[in-house]
């Protein structure tokens, strides 16, 4: 259903249950956590902290569990790690596997 755009939801989904309710928020309209990430020295891994906590490694930037817009570094998309047989993928595009172009 998300592949194929917002429009067609409630078709889509009446292939599956007899109602559906579609519902859309604006930037900042849901309350966020702030996330840091930090890579490993050697740059081989990566690690998350949550609300400013302390975490291990180089500091790499923040963001947020929702889209937020803050001040001093503008709008925030949030970031999925997605894991698909053997390839992982961390980054904003929830459709990175999905073969679709977002």
């Amino acid at each position: 259903i998300a592949n194929k755009g917002i429009s067609s939801t409630d078709a889509h989904a009446k292939e599956w249950v007899s109602s559906a309710i579609q519902d859309f928020n604006n930037v900042g309209d849901l309350p966020g956590t702030q996330i840091d990430l930090f890579k490993s020295i050697d740059g081989a891994r990566f690690g998350a902290s949550l609300e400013g906590n302390a975490c291990s490694g180089s500091f790499i930037c923040t963001g947020f569990s929702t889209p937020q817009h803050e001040p001093t570094i503008g709008f925030t998309l949030p970031h999925f790690q997605v894991t698909c047989g053997t390839q992982t993928y961390f980054g904003p595009d929830v459709n990175h596997f999905s073969g679709f172009d977002s």
